[in-house]
C-alpha cells in the first residue's frame, strides 16, 4: 500500500513492509503505554498512507501479482491488509473522517479480488487486527458494511488478527459474510470457547500455533472437522 506518483491517488494491496509492521506493532511487549497507532506512528512513520478529502485508490498491481506468485509457489494464502485497518492507521487531513472514504476504497480491493480469482487464487487472507482493539461503534457497523460489499467479490476470504483478544468484536468478526476467521490461540487462549459458541460451523476456523493446545484442537476438530486448519498462512 505505497503511496502513488500523484497526491491524491493511492495504489493499495501490496506493501510487505507495511504488514511487517503491523504484525511487529502486536507482538510488542504489552507493556509499552503507547496504543498500537501511536507506535506504529512513531516507528514506522514513512509507511503510514495519508488521506486528502478528495482521495482517490488504484491496486498496484505489480507488486501485488508477484506476491500473490510468490505466496503460491509456497503453498501460502496470498494476504493483504484489510480495508478497515488500512484506514484505522491512516492519517487523515484536518477535517476529514477517515471511514468516509470506505466507499471509495472497496472497489479497489473488489478489483484486488477479482484479478487474483481470474489468475486462479483459491484464497485470500485479509489481515484486520484492528479487530482486537476497543473500536468505537461506528467501525464496528463500518466492518458489517464493507465485507457485505465484498461478499460478492470472488475468491474465498480468511479475516485474519493478530495477537490479542476480540473481546466485544467478536460478534462482529464471526458474522462477516466470509469464508473463514483466523485467530491468535496463544497469547489468549480462553477466547477459543467463545469463539467455538459464536463462529458458524459451516465457516473455516484458523488457529495459528496451536500444536501444544491438544485438548483445545480436539475440541475445535469436534465442533469444526475439516473447517479447522491449524497454520496461519
Amino acid at each position: 500500500m505505497a503511496l502513488a506518483h500523484t497526491p491524491d491517488s493511492l495504489r493499495i494491496g501490496a506493501d510487505r513492509e507495511l504488514q511487517q509492521a503491523l504484525r511487529a506493532c502486536w507482538q510488542r511487549d504489552e507493556s509499552f503505554s503507547h496504543t498500537p497507532d501511536q507506535w506504529l506512528a512513531e516507528q514506522f512513520s514513512s509507511l503510514i498512507p495519508h488521506l486528502i478529502q478528495d482521495q482517490r485508490f488504484q491496486p498496484d498491481w505489480e507488486p501485488l501479482l508477484k506476491d500473490a506468485q510468490e505466496a503460491e509457489a509456497q503453498g501460502h494464502k496470498t494476504s493483504v491488509i484489510g480495508p478497515l485497518t488500512y484506514l484505522w492507521f491512516a492519517q487523515a487531513e484536518q477535517g476529514l473522517d477517515k471511514l468516509d472514504l470506505l466507499e471509495r476504497l472497496l472497489p479497489a480491493y473488489g478489483e484486488i479480488f477479482g484479478r487474483l480469482a481470474a489468475r486462479g487464487v483459491e484464497w485470500v487472507q485479509i489481515d484486520e487486527p484492528i479487530l482486537t482493539l476497543d473500536l468505537p461503534l461506528e467501525w464496528r457497523n463500518a466492518f458489517e458494511r464493507a465485507y457485505h460489499i465484498l461478499q460478492y467479490s470472488p475468491l474465498k476470504k480468511l479475516v485474519a488478527t493478530y495477537r490479542g483478544d476480540l473481546k466485544d468484536n467478536l460478534g462482529v468478526a464471526a458474522l462477516l459474510p466470509v469464508t473463514g476467521l483466523h485467530i491468535d490461540s496463544v497469547s489468549v487462549p480462553e477466547q477459543l470457547g467463545p469463539v467455538f459458541d459464536r463462529l458458524p460451523t459451516y465457516k473455516v476456523l484458523s488457529l495459528g500455533s496451536a500444536s501444544d493446545q491438544v485438548e483445545l484442537v480436539q475440541e475445535a476438530r469436534a465442533r469444526f472437522g475439516d473447517n479447522l486448519l491449524l497454520a496461519c498462512a
